[in-house]
């Protein structure tokens, strides 16, 4: 389930709760308030340690609340393949279960990301990769599901608008670290993701491929391996 506005779980819940259930509709919108403030916080401040803050501007940016439910059959094996976001950031909540691994720069090792009380994951992504011409890393992870009890997660994906041009400043870009990415429109890369990796994930075996291709760089047929966060 979506929610790109948290009023509209109103509507959504009518299909799961026909008399209505006004008390989770008022968690999950103090939810995605709080979650909401949060990423505009985390977002500030990443520009904000590259010097950069006067770039923020918040009617350039959306989010989205995501609200997953993963459960395999005894003796299965599932899940979602190695991927990187399209969007700026993702901050995820997950519940006790686990199964979320996030793939090392160095050396390519799957690190199980264990889930601790009162915490959040923060995944930064390809636009932002692009839009820091690299100084910032898109980590590649994945979900595995084994024998394991049904898992839940509520991710906030933190977005461009679509009519944005995705750009390096300056600040970025100098003698010893030339232009990246070629400025590209933001609703043309995600339609591309959403159309690779949905073709993708009808496969099964999907989930246990050990990389992925770098769709970024192969959207704008450039290859490079630099990144420093």
């Amino acid at each position: 389930m979506e929610l790109p506005i948290p009023a509209q779980f109103r509507s959504s819940s009518e299909q799961m709760w026909p008399q209505g259930n006004s008390k989770i509709c008022k968690i999950i919108e103090k939810y995605s308030a709080g979650i909401e403030e949060l990423t505009r916080e985390i977002t500030q401040a990443i520009m904000k340690s590259f010097g950069v803050s006067k770039y923020y501007e918040e009617s350039q940016h959306w989010g989205l609340l995501r609200m997953n439910y993963c459960d395999v059959p005894p003796q299965a094996r599932g899940g979602l393949g190695p991927h990187t976001d399209h969007n700026l950031i993702t901050v995820m909540y997950q519940d006790n279960s686990g199964g979320l691994e996030l793939k090392t720069k160095l050396g390519g090792k799957w690190v199980d990301l264990k889930p601790l009380p009162d915490s959040f994951v923060v995944f930064t992504g390809d636009s932002l990769k692009a839009w820091s011409n690299g100084f910032i890393h898109s980590g590649i992870h994945r979900v595995v599901m084994s024998n394991k009890s049904p898992r839940v997660s509520l991710p906030y994906f933190f977005f461009f608008r679509d009519d944005a041009v995705v750009e390096a400043p300056p600040e970025f870009v100098d003698d010893h670290h030339p232009r990246l990415y070629t400025p590209f429109r933001y609703g043309d890369y995600k339609a591309y993701c959403k159309q690779i990796k949905s073709a993708r994930c009808e496969h099964k075996e999907f989930f246990e491929r050990e990389s992925d291709e770098a769709f970024l760089e192969n959207f704008l047929g450039t290859s490079t391996g630099r990144g420093n966060l």
